[in-house]
């Protein structure tokens, strides 16, 4: 999967406007202020203008570093430094950031077994960590409307698109 990174530049004379690829069609994000809602909100417009979705710009949180990161049997287990927040038992989309060997890194829908730890299917064996990155929470902003995966990262000041 590929992933598009496009920085954010709040701009006070004007939205800040970027294009996008959702489920395989191009769109035009307009991040705008909103005067009466007090906070920016992303408007998605296809080509021909007409509006496919406007919701609230929410950032994903920082990512959580990780503890350990394992492969065994086909599954990558991660246990992470601090609690994760996420509901156990249940299953999270999450992006593991910033691992080597590379082919740990990517957005998956994980289990997640306890305060600290999760699990998710990897079919070949990437080796051993030798840099251990970050588990990052996503909240799609594009979710309900598009597969594709539309995230912001407000640490990073950053828009992630993947198709």
């Amino acid at each position: 999967m590929t992933t598009t990174y496009v920085d954010f530049q709040p701009n006070p004379v004007g939205p800040f406007t970027f294009q996008a690829t959702l489920d395989g069609v191009i769109y035009t994000i307009v991040v705008a202020w909103n005067l009466f809602g007090r906070r920016y909100y992303v408007n998605c417009y296809s080509l021909n203008g007409t509006l496919a979705f406007s919701v609230p710009l929410i950032g994903s949180p920082a990512g959580i570093n990780i503890q350990s990161i394992t492969w065994a049997d086909n599954q990558v287990f991660i246990e992470t430094v601090s609690p994760h927040g996420l509901p156990v038992g249940t299953t999270s989309r999450v992006t593991v950031s910033g691992c080597t060997p590379d082919a740990y890194n990517g957005t998956y829908d994980t289990l997640v077994l306890d305060s600290s730890t999760i699990v998710y299917d990897l079919t070949s064996n990437p080796g051993t960590a030798s840099v251990l990155g970050a588990l990052l929470k996503n909240i799609n902003i594009a979710g309900g409307y598009f597969d594709s995966l539309l995230i912001f990262r407000g640490p990073n000041n950053q828009f992630e698109i993947s198709p």
